[in-house]
């Protein structure tokens, strides 16, 4: 059981999220490049010495169409309980 219901605020974190305050942060690694950027350039992999690396995907990229959040208000009458919040580019924006 979960300790606490998610908030709007807690998804839209989430989907925003480049790994900030964890050691898979992508704006401190190699592939940040000089201007600290959390973004990746595709592909993900690169070869280096004959060895192939890797930058992880963070959930917020600069790829991304649009997203969407759906919630659901048990407080309200059913009419009009649900909504629908979506966004365009990426979910960091």
């Amino acid at each position: 059981k979960p300790l606490q219901k998610l908030t709007f605020q807690d998804v839209s974190s989430a989907m925003a999220n480049h790994y900030e305050g964890t050691a898979l942060r992508s704006d401190k690694d190699v592939g940040a490049g000089p201007y600290a950027t959390p973004y990746r350039a595709r592909p993900l992999t690169w070869k280096y010495d004959d060895v192939m690396y890797h930058n992880e995907r963070s959930v917020a990229t600069q790829q991304t169409g649009w997203n969407f959040i759906a919630q659901i208000r048990s407080d309200m009458p059913p009419p009009i309980s649900s909504i629908l919040w979506f966004a365009v580019d990426d979910s960091s924006t």
